[in-house]
């Protein structure tokens, strides 16, 4: 279970054992993909090395002013170690800026593995309700939803459900 931190250190990710991996960010990440930012490019990256990367969806288009972000930043190594703190997980973070980074083990992995299934499964089995009321709203609404974890397949899909300009 990783975060974003593993799309600007590729060689880190690619270095790790053969586990499964999981990486749940926010959908602004999902946003830059039109821009071809290095996130998009990693999250990509990512999902073609096996990866199953997913992003937490609240609205139509991501907005600051809007924006339920997922905040919670922590990576989970092996279901024994997690890694959490002010930390962005950016290259930014690691060289520009002061953050913080701490290493916990024992029975608070748990908790952390707990929090991040529930994040995982956030509207498991609701998408293709939001699709009908999409359609039925002609492409014009719902702007915002509560929070639903979509692959990137699913969130474009769903997106080119929205007509142009809606919700702006």
């Amino acid at each position: 279970m990783l975060t974003s931190w593993v799309r600007e250190n590729p060689p880190t990710y690619h270095a790790e054992n053969s586990s499964p991996r999981r990486t749940l960010t926010d959908q602004q990440e999902f946003h830059y993909r039109t821009t071809r930012t290095p996130n998009a490019i990693y999250d990509e990256a990512l999902a073609k090395a096996g990866a199953d990367v997913r992003y937490k969806v609240y609205s139509r288009f991501w907005d600051y002013r809007t924006a339920l972000q997922l905040h919670c930043k922590f990576m989970i190594v092996d279901e024994r170690e997690v890694l959490t703190g002010s930390l962005n997980w950016s290259e930014n973070a690691e060289l520009g800026t002061l953050e913080n980074l701490i290493s916990l083990d024992g029975e608070i992995v748990s908790k952390y593995v707990g929090k991040f299934e529930t994040m995982w499964a956030y509207g498991n089995g609701k998408l293709s309700g939001l699709k009908s009321r999409v359609k039925k709203a002609d492409g014009k609404s719902p702007c915002s939803f509560k929070p639903i974890s979509l692959s990137g397949p699913e969130l474009a899909e769903l997106r080119r459900l929205y007509k142009a300009g809606a919700c702006e």
